[in-house]
């Protein structure tokens, strides 16, 4: 399927199990409560979640913009949703989840290169898998993995057993 980039997101994808997060408050600010946007039927912001000139779904998120209860990071994210309920995978029944992404500039924090969250499969309460962006490299963590049930990352590698 070609991507048309005159058509907000919806035009190319199907987002109608989805929600959006904006690192905007309910008044366009970027202190308080993130805003949720929860029919995506043609909806865009040209600053934050747009069309791009390629037809892709383009996020931005300022490192100063609002945040979720829980979080001290902004974002513009998809949460993928059962009707009303936030949708939640399970290891025993498993998912599926394919995206092509592009990182064009990440902050720097305290000296360190760039780190970005870019996709999550959520559980029934809390994430099972984060999947990073950091310097150029690509990797998932887990918070509960092992038998000393902490954090753990998982680098990806091709078949040479080299990191993409």
């Amino acid at each position: 399927m070609a991507l048309n980039s005159s058509v907000a997101p919806s035009g190319n994808f199907d987002l109608s199990n989805w929600k959006l997060t904006l690192p905007v408050d309910a008044s366009g600010s970027m202190s308080g409560t993130a805003v949720e946007v929860k029919s995506l039927t043609g909806y865009q912001n040209s600053k934050y979640f747009y069309t791009g000139s390629d037809g892709a779904m383009v996020f931005y998120a300022p490192v100063e913009g609002a945040t979720t209860s829980g979080s001290s990071y902004a974002r513009s994210e998809l949460r993928e949703m059962k009707g009303t309920e936030k949708a939640a995978w399970s290891l025993s029944t498993g998912g599926f989840m394919s995206a092509t992404l592009e990182v064009d500039a990440a902050p720097n924090r305290e000296g360190a290169g760039g780190k970005i969250i870019v996709g999550q499969i959520h559980g029934q309460d809390d994430e099972l898998v984060r999947l990073y962006w950091e310097n150029g490299k690509l990797y998932f963590a887990n918070d509960r993995a092992g038998s000393s049930n902490s954090e753990v990352k998982f680098y990806f590698v091709n078949a040479a057993g080299q990191q993409p």
